[in-house]
């Protein structure tokens, strides 16, 4: 077990929301889920593209498809669901110091008022 996989706990949690691709028992049998989940979790924690997705989560297209298929089918929005349950709200925390302004964003003077036509024609 490496360090991205989704540790046993978890996964006992996730595995009722993610279900095999196709039910149907003929054919190429169905990719490991908790596989392609972790393959998923690799790419979202690395930031890599899909083709450097290692061998040992299976064909990056597997995985990518895997992955469309349940955004399609709001099988995300259920995961987050399920794992907001237990959030710890504790340490959230807002600090300014991690918020950042653009440079010209202080002590500027309010933008300049548009005149009347009239009042420009004089000048």
């Amino acid at each position: 077990m490496s360090r991205h996989d989704i540790p046993d706990n978890l996964w006992q949690r996730l595995e009722p929301h993610v279900r095999p691709w196709r039910k149907d028992p003929r054919g190429r049998p169905n990719a490991d889920t908790r596989c392609i989940l972790n393959g998923v979790v690799w790419i979202l924690r690395t930031g890599a593209p899909w083709r450097d997705l290692p061998d040992e989560f299976g064909p990056w297209q597997t995985v990518y498809k895997r992955f469309n298929a349940w955004a399609k089918t709001g099988v995300w929005t259920t995961i987050m669901e399920e794992l907001s349950r237990d959030a710890d709200f504790e340490s959230i925390i807002v600090d300014g110091s991690y918020v950042r302004a653009h440079q010209h964003a202080s002590g500027a003077r309010g933008a300049a008022q548009p005149r009347p036509l009239a009042e420009a024609a004089v000048d």
